[in-house]
């Protein structure tokens, strides 16, 4: 096994193991400062990249192997944080457990850090997070309580009369809390618990570093026999083109999407569920519009939530990280023009309908978003824990700054994508 290799693999162990944990404590934290719904949300979130196997596991074990299959689903879904590290560990003495790593390690970005970032946004704007992590955050998150002038009419008098009143968010309602927390019969003072609220922001931000690794890893890190040709070098040009323009364009959009569901959930609550729904189905109607099965299709919507996975990935290929030349689909003849035609186009079809998506049908949903906020000022502003000007002047040019770059990086990544020298037909996003 080349440097190369071992050293992405313990990056991935290092990052997976600080990244699960982290969340895992964040759960904890949220149990014992009395969020319970939040802290039973967050650890299945966690289990659910296990949930996801054991499921598929146990259609194997009713198909082919029912004496096999069926204990290694149940290990998957209870031993689910920790079978991961397992398989990486066994990867660095022997290759042939390198792809179920990466695949592990993949499927735990898109499918938990992903919402779990998701998630801990839209609790961080609506203030739904523990006095622990909201000391960490006062400082440089100043909370301006507007003020509302409100008419009422004296039932003495007759007269009306002008009252400012000021408008409390949700979180600040509740009950004080002492400046002790105890945990499993332990009393932790006030330093203690700065150092716990450190520790579940710096979980939000390894989930966006898990994802956004992830997304890069599996859609521009070449196949795993490119890491096994010694004496060659790991990184081709085309890889190297891929990189420079495809992290930051999964960078813009994992930001864009996040951060634009966040606010969704925050201020539309249950509505949020059918927009982020109409964007998973046309998910699925664009993965197997490019020759994915129902299934391929299935896992490859639900990890493009928030950027572009699987596109580049042969139909007939395996899952994880195996890609499938052409030339070994067609084992008795070889490939048509057509044949190549429709793999160059995989691409663009996908990545087309992601940024098609992004613009129509979350760039509308935020807009109208919008409107309702402002034309129901006093209501929306007790939701959240800052002035709901700050959607005007940091939200919206964030998320417009993001779209824009995603726009614009989008056509010379998939460029980058269409080798063979041939200039590869395109459209007007890509």
């Amino acid at each position: 096994m080349n440097w190369q290799l071992t050293l992405g693999i313990l990056a991935s162990l290092f990052l997976h193991i600080i990244d699960q944990g982290t969340d895992i404590f964040a759960a904890v934290l949220f149990y014992f400062e009395g969020y319970h719904a939040q802290s039973f949300i967050t650890i299945g979130l966690v289990f659910l990249p296990g949930f996801c196997i054991y499921v598929s596991e146990l259609r194997r074990s009713f198909c082919t192997k029912p004496c096999v299959s069926l204990p290694k689903a149940i290990g998957y879904l209870l031993f689910s944080p920790l079978w991961a590290i397992v398989i990486h560990i066994y990867s660095l003495c022997d290759e042939r457990y390198v792809k179920s790593a990466l695949y592990f390690k993949t499927l735990q970005g898109f499918v938990e850090a992903g919402p779990q970032f998701a998630l801990q946004l839209s609790l961080l704007i609506r203030g739904r997070w523990g006095p622990s992590s909201r000391a960490v955050l006062e400082p440089f998150i100043s909370l301006t309580l507007p003020l509302m002038n409100t008419t009422f009419i004296s039932e003495d008098t007759g007269d009306e009369n002008l009252e400012i009143t000021t408008v409390l968010p949700e979180f600040l309602e509740e009950s004080k809390y002492n400046g002790s927390l105890v945990i499993f019969d332990r009393v932790y003072d006030e330093d203690a618990r700065y150092y716990f609220g450190c520790i579940h922001i710096a979980s939000v931000i390894l989930s966006f570093v898990s994802i956004w690794t992830s997304s890069v890893i599996f859609n521009d890190v070449e196949d795993a026999q490119s890491f096994q040709e010694e004496g060659e070098k790991c990184c081709s040009s085309k890889l190297a083109g891929k990189i420079i323009f495809g992290a930051p364009y999964l960078f813009a959009t994992l930001i864009y999407r996040a951060v634009g569901m966040a606010l969704l959930m925050c201020f539309l609550e249950l509505w949020s569920g059918l927009i982020i729904f109409g964007i998973f189905f046309i998910n699925i109607l664009s993965a197997m519009s490019i020759g994915d099965d129902f299934n391929r299709g299935f896992s490859y919507a639900l990890w493009s939530m928030f950027v572009p996975v699987g596109y580049s990935r042969d139909p007939s290929s395996h899952l994880g990280y195996t890609k499938v030349p052409l030339s070994e689909l067609f084992p008795e003849t070889s490939p048509t023009d057509k044949d190549i035609e429709r793999s160059r186009q995989r691409g663009k079809h996908f990545l087309t309908i992601h940024v098609l998506t992004s613009i129509f049908i979350l760039g509308s949903s935020l807009i109208a978003m919008l409107i309702i906020v402002f034309t129901n000022f006093e209501t929306m502003q007790s939701k959240v824990v800052f002035p709901l000007e700050y959607l005007t002047y940091l939200f919206l040019p964030l998320l417009g700054l993001s779209l824009a770059i995603s726009i614009l990086l989008v056509r010379p990544y998939h460029r980058c994508d269409c080798s063979g020298g041939e200039i590869p037909s395109g459209n007007v996003i890509v």
